[in-house]
């Protein structure tokens, strides 16, 4: 005899939820990596999970000796979801930060190849032109009065002294500065594009340990 639970409540109250929820946290490796809204939507999702998991608590009934799996997933993803916001917070400003260096080229060489591994043959293309250009590409130049000592992904220079423009140090060094802003947001994309990857791996193993209760 095989009985099983049928609640199609549980199914659109906390299973769907939870699933969505799990889903919604990925979005944001999917936001460029200089972009201030990846940490408002990990902060939101955070939130979210808090709720959510408040609400799971007082609707699925357990007892102090005994916690449901399907609060354990929520709790879990939970603690997944301040993981992000951490490493969302050191991407961004891994990538804003002014930089007047580029990388090593045995590194960029790395980036290059790890670029088109990950589709992410823009940013690659962006870094690579920027030595032969004295502006970034698509750096319109109403933008630099609109600026006020700030580059075209916003990061702000207190010197007035932005790599990338012409003013930018001597000719020997314009090109170091010039490629040093893309070199990072190369590497901060890069590192989303991993993360993103760790994290649907992780998804999918927490969904096939609680496969139980949030698939029948």
């Amino acid at each position: 005899m095989l009985i099983q639970r049928n609640a199609p409540v549980f199914v659109y109250t906390i299973q769907l939820p939870a699933l969505a929820l799990s889903l919604l946290t990925g979005v944001v490796f999917l936001l460029p990596p200089a972009a201030l809204e990846k940490v408002v939507v990990g902060i939101l999702c955070l939130v979210l999970d808090l709720q959510f998991l408040a609400y799971a608590t007082a609707t699925v009934p357990h007892s102090p000796s005994h916690t449901p799996l399907i609060l354990k997933f929520i709790s879990e993803q939970l603690i997944l979801t301040a993981v992000t916001v951490i490493l969302t917070a050191i991407v961004v400003r891994l990538a804003k930060d002014p930089h007047q260096d580029s990388l090593p080229h045995c590194v960029q060489r790395a980036l290059a190849m790890f670029a088109a591994c990950c589709c992410l043959g823009n940013y690659r293309r962006l870094a690579s032109k920027s030595e032969m250009s004295p502006y970034p590409q698509g750096f319109k130049g109403e933008d630099l009065e609109l600026g006020e000592d700030r580059d075209f992904i916003g990061r702000s220079y207190p010197n007035g002294n932005v790599p990338g423009t012409p003013s930018s140090g001597n000719n020997n060094t314009q090109g170091s500065s010039r490629r040093a802003p893309y070199d990072y947001l190369l590497l901060g994309a890069i590192i989303d594009r991993v993360l993103l990857v760790l994290y649907i791996i992780i998804i999918m193993s927490n969904m096939v340990t609680y496969g139980s209760v949030i698939f029948w």
